[in-house]
Parts: C-alpha cells; structure tokens; sequence
C-alpha cells in the first residue's frame, strides 16, 4: 500500500477514534458532574446527619439533665430532712431534759408550785407550731418530689427516648449502607481510576495516530535524502502492526459502562437525602416539643417550686437549731444561777460566823473595860476636882456599839439540785 493509502486511512482512523472520543468526554463529564453532585450532596447529608445527632444530643442532655436533677432534688431532700429531723430531735431531747430540772418554790417574787420545771419558762406553743409546720413543709415537698407529674415526665422521656433512638437506628442503617459503606467508596473511585487508565490509553492512541498523520504529510519533503527511506519504513511499519482504533473503541465502551455504574451507585444518596430530610424534620418537631412542652413549661417549674421549699426548709432548721441553742444556754444559765445562789449563801454564812465571833470578842472587851473604869472611879473620883474635867468623861461606860446589816435572801437550794447543776455545768463546757 502506497503513502498516499496510508494518509487517506489514518484520516479514517483518525475521524472514528475522535467520535469514539467525543462520546467518552460526555460520559467522563457526566460522571464528573455527578461526583461533583456527590460530593455536594455528602456534605449536605453530614451537615443534615450531624444536625441529626445535634437534636439527639440535645435531648439526651436534657433526658439526663432531667434525670440527674429529679436525683439531686432527692439527696438534697433527703439530706435536708434528716438534719432537720436531727434538729427536732435535739430540740425534744433538750425540753425533755427541761421537763426534769426542778425549779424550787422559793424561786421568783411569786411562790410556784411544787411541781415546777424549767419548761414552764419557755413559750413551747411556739416551738410546736414550728415543729408542725416543718412537718407540713415535708408533705409538700413529697407531693413534687413522689407525684405524679415528675414520673409521667419521666415516663415520656423514656418513651420519647425509645422512639428517637428508633428513628436514629434508621438513619445508621441508611448511612452504613450507602453513604459511609467504604466499599461503595472504593467502587466509585476505582471505577474513576479505570477510566482514567482507559483515558490515558485512548490519549497515548492518538498521539501515535496523529504522529503516523504528521509522518504521512511531512513525507517526501526530503526527496532522495536517506531520511525518507528512513520514514516511510517508520510508515509502513505502524500501518501493518497498530491496534491503536481497536484499543480506542474498546476503552471508549468500557469507560461508558463504568459511568453507568458510577451513576447508579450515587444515585442512591439523592434516595438517602430524601429519607433523612424527612426523618430529621420528624425529630426536630418531637425534640422542640419536649424541649417547651415537657420540660421548660412542666419540668423547670417543678424544680423552682421544690427549691422555694428547700429555702423555706432551711428557714425553719435554723430556726430550729436557734431554739436548741438558746435553749441549752437557758439550762446552762440556770445551773450557774444555782451554783451562784449556793456561793452567796455561803457567803451569808461566812458573813454571819465573823460577826458572831466579833460580838463575842466585843463582849469580853466590854466586861474588861468595865472592870477597869470601876477600879478606876474608886481610886481617884473623890480626889478629881469636877472643874478639872467634864464630869461625863469621869462617869462615861463603854461604848455604845450597835452593828446593823441584813443578809439577802436566797431560794433554797438542795444539794442535789447543787450536784446535778455542777454536772451540767461541766458537761456543757466540755462541748465548748
């Protein structure tokens, strides 16, 4: 076959393999164009899955939230409780222990009976209403804290719960088997590399035929020259041996059978797009409700109301605790009161043994003194001149003592009443 053959037939070649070409650039633009969309559409389906598990971390938050304060409010509860009920206790401990000291008659400007004890000083009326109304306080907070509108909201958050979790086990199923399944992933990009290898074979082609085409048309030029001999054997050589067409038409039909697969796999992520909009917007719809009905409406109102009664409860254990205290500070003051009469009256006692004694010695000094004065007048009156001295001073006695006191006046105090105040007095200051 002569060069001119040769020319016209890879002219031929040439015009097949460029249509062959052309329908294989409109699918690689197609499957380009629809892993763009992919991509696109990936990203939407993150930011849609993602706002997803937003939602349901927001309600696990709450449901937990919920949870944990509805536990709180009950250790707080419970802890409130017992040490107001420790409070109480030491309060009746304490007026126990005042209904058995004994307060003597003789005590006060107004004699009391026999039976009198240190609780009739107290105003009792009013640590008993306290008491009451403390226990009333404990009722209320059992309706909130034991009602039943915290179960039913318990109740309907695990409900709501179970069937957001439902909802969610769908979306990971949609999303294990289409838009995180790694297999899927792989598929589409070794499906692109093979289309890539294909291109770069169908390339590689047509650079050897338009290379055969550029040595067709530049033959000749060189007429009689060794190079011409050269190529035309170059020719004639590629003529007889080139697949190159062949190679073009089978990768341009294979590089459009791996863009059909490549479109049917991602279209099943516009599938998943609509399935997840639609589960998403179902569950952001139930969330928004719980969210205002259930719990900011419900829930937080609950929680405020059992705190205001948490407040008033440690209103009344304070007061409480104020009672206990001032009430052992009253019985340690009356122990002291008792010791201190017992103290005075032995201070009346002491007092009343130096005057005995001073009158006594008074007594002996008066009998002395007379005996002088009397001995005195009989050896030298009648011989004193009454002019010398005032007459008085010859015939004055002793003189006229007169001691005048009056003891205070103590209510009786037994020595077991002294004892039993000691006692007090000392166990109260070992708690100091």
């Amino acid at each position: 076959m002569g060069i001119k053959d040769i020319k016209s037939t890879t002219i031929l070649q040439l015009n097949e393999a460029r249509q062959h070409c052309l329908e294989a650039n409109d699918n690689l633009t197609k499957s380009y164009n629809h892993i763009a969309d992919k991509e696109k559409l990936e990203l939407k389906l993150i930011f849609t899955i993602n706002s997803l598990r937003n939602h349901l971390l927001i309600f696990d938050t709450i449901q937990k939230s919920v949870t944990e304060t509805i536990r709180q409010d009950v250790l707080q509860y419970d802890y409130e409780k017992s040490q107001t009920d420790v409070a109480i206790k030491q309060l009746q401990n304490v007026y126990s222990q005042m209904e058995q000291i004994a307060v003597d008659s003789t005590f006060g400007e107004v004699q009391q009976p026999r039976d009198t004890t240190l609780i009739q000083y107290i105003d009792k009326d009013s640590t008993d209403k306290l008491i009451q109304d403390t226990k009333e306080l404990y009722t209320s907070i059992d309706e909130l804290i034991e009602g039943k509108e915290r179960n039913n909201l318990q109740l309907r958050l695990k409900n709501e719960a179970e069937f957001l979790a439902n909802q969610w086990e769908d979306v990971q199923s949609f999303d294990q088997r289409y838009l995180s399944n790694k297999n899927r992933y792989v598929q589409v990009e070794e499906l692109m590399s093979k289309n890539e290898v294909l291109e770069t074979e169908v390339v590689n082609c047509l650079k050897r035929m338009n290379q055969q085409l550029d040595d067709c048309l530049s033959y000749g030029t060189h007429s009689g020259d060794s190079t011409d001999i050269v190529q035309l054997a170059k020719i004639e050589k590629y003529h007889r041996s080139s697949n190159d067409l062949l190679t073009i038409r089978r990768n341009c039909d294979m590089i459009e059978q791996n863009c059909k697969d490549i479109a049917k796999i991602i279209r099943i992520y516009s599938e998943f797009k609509d399935k997840l909009n639609a589960c998403f917007q179902e569950i952001a719809d139930f969330t928004i409700n719980v969210i205002e009905k259930q719990v900011q409406r419900s829930h937080l109102d609950s929680v405020r109301r059992i705190h205001e009664y948490f407040d008033a409860l440690e209103d009344k254990r304070c007061e409480i605790e104020h009672y206990v205290e001032a009430s052992l500070k009253f019985i340690n003051s009356f122990s002291c009161l008792v010791v201190e009469i017992d103290r005075r009256r032995n201070l009346n006692d002491k007092i009343e043994s130096m005057i005995d004694s001073f009158q006594e010695k008074l007594l002996e000094l008066q009998d002395e003194d007379r005996v002088i004065r009397e001995e005195f007048l009989d050896n030298h009156s009648e011989f004193l001149p009454q002019n010398l001295i005032q007459p008085q001073f010859i015939s004055s006695k002793f003189p006229n003592i007169i001691l005048q006191y009056k003891l205070e006046d103590f209510p009786l105090v037994s020595d077991k009443m002294l004892k039993e105040s000691i006692e007090r007095i000392k166990q109260h200051e070992s708690k100091q």
